[in-house]
């Protein structure tokens, strides 16, 4: 069974948070509440939410502050705002910093609804990236150290007697080294070699 998505509510208005939480917990969403940004800072990005609906008015300016810090400790956690006073250049300013949405309240069930399936839709494909990531960063720490070379060396679109010239080696041993890295990572042709490289972004300086 899959898990529910976790999101954390920070707003001084209980109102509001208690609202929110009706609706967003009838959905099945895991909902936590906190009073304030720093006690969502102290407790609340330790679970790794899926989401953050946050108020913005939170002090003059504590929701963009919260947005920067968030960005800081887990750019993977995605934040909507909420609110019924902010002004056009904090909508503008949050909206460019990332921000999946900026509600104003009171919001609305669907459009509460929809900013934060939104945002946990943004949350699970950042982590399904990053374990994507995980998996290629452990398959190319399995390479020999002339393996690394000789992956670097295609990475800047060099053909195999080109390796062989530049590493003072034979072509056939070359051949072997690159289809033993291949293998080692998972890939079955030189555009997919190429690919692996781009996603982790491996440095490939352009050729002569």
């Amino acid at each position: 069974m899959a898990r529910a998505y976790v999101v954390h509510l920070v707003d001084p208005d209980a109102d509001a948070c208690s609202q929110w939480a009706r609706i967003l917990a009838d959905s099945s969403f895991d909902v936590h509440s906190f009073a304030s940004a720093a006690a969502f800072l102290a407790r609340g990005l330790t679970a790794r939410p899926d989401c953050v609906l946050a108020e913005a008015m939170l002090g003059k300016r504590g929701g963009l502050e919260l947005q920067a810090r968030m960005r800081e400790l887990d750019p993977g956690v995605p934040i909507v705002f909420a609110s019924g006073g902010a002004d056009i250049r904090m909508i503008v300013h949050a909206m460019r910093a990332g921000a999946v949405d900026f509600l104003q309240k009171p919001v609305a069930r669907a459009a509460l609804l929809d900013a934060v399936e939104r945002a946990v839709e943004k949350s699970a494909a950042f982590r399904a990236a990053e374990l994507r990531r995980g998996s290629s960063l452990e398959r190319l720490g399995r390479l020999t150290p002339r393996e690394r070379v000789i992956f670097a060396q295609v990475l800047q679109g060099r053909l195999n007697k080109q390796i062989a010239a530049a590493l003072e080696c034979q072509e056939a041993t070359v051949k072997v080294h690159r289809s033993r890295l291949m293998r080692k990572l998972g890939v079955r042709s030189v555009v997919r070699l190429v690919q692996f490289g781009q996603e982790l972004g491996l440095e490939q300086p352009a050729t002569e």
